[in-house]
């Protein structure tokens, strides 16, 4: 049995996963009476975790707690730091958290009296593995021209496919229906703003997006970072659910999820 002990979070607030400093000592009580014994801690630290001080931090909170629970387990103490590892695009160096990441968690070890050695560390590096590998691929629907701004892209999809599009910055990419260069000329660019095909103002997946001035519909629009939260919590709205696709070695694909039939 390991418990899930609440942290702090941005706004100041203790989280609303996991026990209160208030209630953890009384839980542990009421299971050791029963004859349960308590093996270990899990600590949400939350997401897009960008170095190791954050997951040390939540440590040093619950130090005297840690040190008093794994005094009294008999096997390894297990450690739960859960996830919140960023993917590789939002790290400057690919290989360096890892390290840093390890080297910090093991030296808070040392600092709150709790040996490495004697800790059985769990971590859940889900979003960091699968992020990068899935993209929302769409089309150019609409390009509305504007004199006092950026053009306007509507896209054939919507941000209801790609959610996170509204809490962070997502790599956007164009491809062009046809090649529209001319040797070693490199196309003129300009910024466009990205919106999605709901009838609501608010379907934007981005604004002054550098593309080609040459973009017209049919163009392909290729949002990338959408391969953890965003294929699970795509909900259908307006139109049926697109396909999803998975590449092979061999250099074609399969069909993970076939195209919906239904709008709700």
């Amino acid at each position: 049995v390991c418990l899930r002990l609440a942290v702090p979070t941005a706004a100041g607030r203790w989280s609303r996963f996991g026990l209160l400093p208030d209630e953890a000592p009384r839980v542990w009580r009421l299971l050791a009476d029963a004859g349960v014994v308590v093996r270990g801690v899990h600590l949400g630290v939350g997401t897009l975790v960008r170095g190791p001080e954050t997951y040390r931090a939540a440590m040093r909170l619950w130090r005297r707690t840690l040190r008093a629970w794994a005094a009294a387990s008999a096997e390894p103490f297990v450690l739960n730091l859960g996830g919140g590892f960023p993917a590789r695009r939002d790290t400057a160096e690919p290989r360096a958290p890892w390290r840093e990441f390890a080297s910090g968690v093991a030296e808070e070890c040392r600092l709150i009296a709790l040996p490495p050695e004697d800790v059985r560390l769990v971590i859940e590096p889900g979003r960091s593995l699968v992020e990068e590998h899935g993209v929302l691929v769409a089309r150019v629907a609409v390009r509305k021209r504007r004199a006092d701004g950026a053009d306007l892209l509507v896209l054939d999809a919507g941000t209801n496919l790609a959610r996170t599009v509204k809490s962070r910055a997502h790599p956007i990419e164009f491809v062009g229906a046809e090649p529209r260069s001319a040797g070693d000329v490199p196309l003129a660019t300009e910024p466009f703003d990205l919106y999605g095909n709901n009838c609501y103002e608010e379907d934007v997946f981005a604004r002054g997006v550098p593309g080609p001035a040459s973009l017209a519909p049919g163009d392909l629009v290729v949002v990338g970072c959408v391969g953890a939260y965003d294929m699970p919590f795509a909900h259908v709205w307006v139109r049926p659910s697109p396909p999803i696709l998975a590449p092979t070695d061999s250099g074609g694909h399969v069909v993970v999820r076939e195209r919906g039939t239904r709008i709700r």
